[in-house]
C-alpha cells in the first residue's frame, strides 16, 4: 500500500519537479531530432557529391565513350587520333581490294586505289561518334552514357571513288598501241641496162586502232559497280594499208619495149647515150606532164655533147647534139605504146631511115620543139632507156599493164604522097669546096595518119584510135655548088679541050 501510494504520489503530483522533467525530455528530443537532421543532411550531401563524382568520371573524359562503334570498331577508351588510326586500319582492305585492269592484246595494265581519287567521310563520322553522349543535360547524358554498353551507338563510314584521274592513262593507250598502217614502197628503182631486178620493195604493214573510248566507259562502269579484279578487253581493229606489195608489183610491170637501130657514128652514139643518161630512171607521177627538153636539159658543148649529123632547115647538116632526135623518136613510140597522153610532138622535115613516117619525133633545145606527155594513169610510170652492143636504142616503160591484157601498136596510113613538083635547083654557094658540090636529095610530099592499134592478149585487133595527122612537105632536089664550078673553061689553041665532068648526084 505504501509503495503504490509512492508511484501514485509521484506520478500524479503537479509540483515544480514534474514540469522540469518534461521540459528536459522535450529538450532532449528536440536535440536528438536536430542532430538527426544534421546527420541526414550530411549524408544526403555525401550522396550528392558521390553522384557528381561518378558523373564527372563518366562524362568528363577525352576518349570516346564505351559502346560507340564506327565500322564495327569499338572506340571506347580511344582518343580521336587512336580512333582515326584504327578506322584506317579497318578501311585499308577496302583500298587494297580496288583493282581494275585493261588488256590490249597480250599486255595488261592494272589500276589501283593509288591511281584514283579515293576518299572516306571518316572525319565527319568520327565527329558524330565523338558527340554521342555529349549533348543535353549532364543528368541525361550520364544516364545515356551508362546505357551505351548495352545499347551501343554504331556508325559507318562511306567510301567515294573518283576514277577520272585514270581516264587520261586509258586514253593514252591510243597513242601507245595505235599504229598507222604503212604502205608498201619501192625502195629501189634500178634503170641500169645490166640490172636483172628493176624494183626492190618494202612490204606493207597493217595498222591498229584501239577503241579507248569504249575501254574507258567499261573501266568507269566497273569502278562504279565496285567489281574489283575485273579486266576490260580493249577492242582493237586492224587498219589495212592503201598500197600492198602485191599491188606495187602488179603496177611496176614492163608495159612496152621499143627499139631503133643506130649508125656506127661515134659522136652520134655518144650523144645518144648522154641524152639517155638524163632520161633513164625518170618517174612520171599520175597527172604529171613529162618534158623531154626539161629532163635532158641544155644540149651544148659545155654539157658534153658533140657534133654529129642533124637536119637543119630541111637539109642534112652537122651540129651539136646530133642524134638526140633518135632518142626522142624511140621514146615517143614507147610512150604511145604505154597509152600515155601525148601533149606535144613534132615530126622531122622528111621521113627518116631509123623511124618511118608518122612515128618520129624531133626535138630542139632551146627553140621549144619538145616531146611531152601526160601520165593519165592512176599509178606512176617509169622510163628506162639504154643502148645495146649491137647498136640498138631501147626505150622501156614500166607501170600498171594495160587492162584485160591489151597491148598497143602504132599503125600509119598514108593519105597522100607525091614527089616534089618543082624542078631541081642548082644553088651557088661559095662555102662549098670547088669540085665538091653538095646535093640535097629530094623528098616526097607525105600526108599520113597514125593510129593507136589496140590488140587483145591473142593479138587480135580490138579497136583503132587516131593518134596524129602528119604532113611532110615536099623537098626539091638542091645542088649547092661553088661558083667557080659554074664557069666553063675555054679551049686553048694549042690543045684540044677535054669535056668537063658533070656534077655527081648522090
Amino acid at each position: 500500500m505504501v509503495a503504490q501510494r509512492r508511484f501514485a504520489s509521484q506520478g500524479s503530483g503537479k509540483g515544480k519537479g514534474g514540469t522540469r522533467t518534461t521540459v528536459i525530455l522535450i529538450a532532449v528530443i528536440v536535440v536528438a531530432i536536430a542532430a538527426g537532421g544534421v546527420a541526414y543532411w550530411k549524408y544526403q550531401q555525401y550522396l550528392n557529391q558521390e553522384y557528381l563524382r561518378q558523373v564527372s568520371e563518366t562524362l568528363d573524359i577525352d576518349t570516346f565513350y564505351d559502346g560507340v562503334f564506327v565500322d564495327g570498331v569499338p572506340l571506347g577508351g580511344l582518343t580521336p587520333d587512336e580512333a582515326r588510326a584504327r578506322i584506317r586500319e579497318k578501311q585499308q582492305p577496302l583500298l587494297d581490294a580496288i583493282s581494275v585492269g585493261i588488256r590490249v592484246g597480250e599486255a595488261t595494265t592494272r589500276f589501283t586505289a593509288e591511281d584514283m581519287t579515293v576518299t572516306f567521310d571518316t572525319e565527319q563520322v568520327l565527329e558524330k561518334a565523338w558527340n554521342t553522349g555529349r549533348q543535353g543535360s549532364r543528368d541525361s547524358r550520364y544516364e545515356y552514357v551508362k546505357a551505351l554498353p548495352e545499347n551501343p551507338a554504331e556508325f559507318t563510314t562511306s567510301m567515294t571513288i573518283d576514277p577520272s584521274p585514270i581516264e587520261s592513262r586509258v586514253m593514252a593507250l591510243s597513242a601507245f598501241y595505235d599504229a598507222d598502217p604503212i604502205d608498201a614502197a619501192i625502195t629501189q628503182f634500178n634503170p641500169d641496162a645490166a640490172a636483172t631486178v628493176r624494183f626492190m620493195y618494202s612490204p606493207e604493214q597493217y595498222g591498229v586502232r584501239v577503241d579507248t573510248q569504249s575501254a574507258w566507259q567499261q573501266v568507269r562502269s566497273l569502278v562504279e559497280a565496285r567489281q574489283w579484279g575485273q579486266t576490260v578487253e580493249v577492242a582493237s581493229s586492224q587498219i589495212a594499208p592503201q598500197i600492198t606489195m602485191e599491188a606495187l608489183k602488179a603496177n611496176t610491170q614492163l608495159i612496152c619495149h621499143f627499139e631503133t637501130r643506130m649508125t656506127n657514128d661515134k659522136n652520134r652514139i655518144h650523144n645518144i647515150n648522154l641524152a639517155m643518161s638524163h632520161l633513164s630512171g625518170t618517174v612520171i607521177m599520175p597527172g604529171e606532164e613529162f618534158s623531154f627538153n626539161a629532163t635532158t636539159g641544155p644540149r651544148t658543148y659545155a654539157t658534153g655533147y658533140k657534133d654529129a649529123g642533124i637536119i637543119l632547115s630541111g637539109q642534112p647538116d652537122q651540129g651539136v647534139a646530133g642524134g638526140v632526135c633518135q632518142v626522142s623518136g624511140t621514146l615517143f613510140n614507147a610512150l604511145v605504146m604505154a597509152d600515155l597522153e601525148i601533149t606535144d610532138r613534132s615530126h622531122h622535115s622528111y621521113e627518116l631511115g631509123y623511124l618511118k613516117r608518122g612515128r618520129d619525133a624531133t626535138v630542139d633545145y632551146p627553140s621549144g620543139t619538145d616531146l611531152k606527155c601526160k601520165n593519165n594513169h592512176a599509178t606512176p610510170v617509169y622510163i628506162i632507156m639504154y643502148t645495146t652492143d649491137d647498136r640498138r636504142v631501147v626505150a622501156e616503160v614500166y607501170g600498171a599493164p594495160l587492162p584485160d591484157g591489151l597491148s598497143i601498136d602504132i599503125g600509119v596510113k598514108t593519105l597522100d604522097e607525091h614527089p616534089p613538083t618543082d624542078p631541081p635547083q642548082v644553088i651557088p654557094d661559095a662555102e662549098v669546096p670547088v669540085g665538091q658540090p653538095r646535093v640535097v636529095d629530094p623528098h616526097n610530099y607525105i600526108k599520113c595518119q597514125s593510129y593507136k592499134v589496140y590488140k587483145d592478149a591473142q593479138g587480135n585487133v580490138v579497136r583503132r584510135e587516131e593518134l596524129i595527122l602528119d604532113v611532110y612537105r615536099a623537098i626539091t632536089k638542091r645542088t649547092y655548088i661553088n661558083p667557080a664550078d659554074l664557069v666553063t673553061p675555054k679551049p686553048t689553041p694549042a690543045t684540044t679541050p677535054e669535056p668537063t665532068a658533070a656534077p655527081t648526084e648522090e
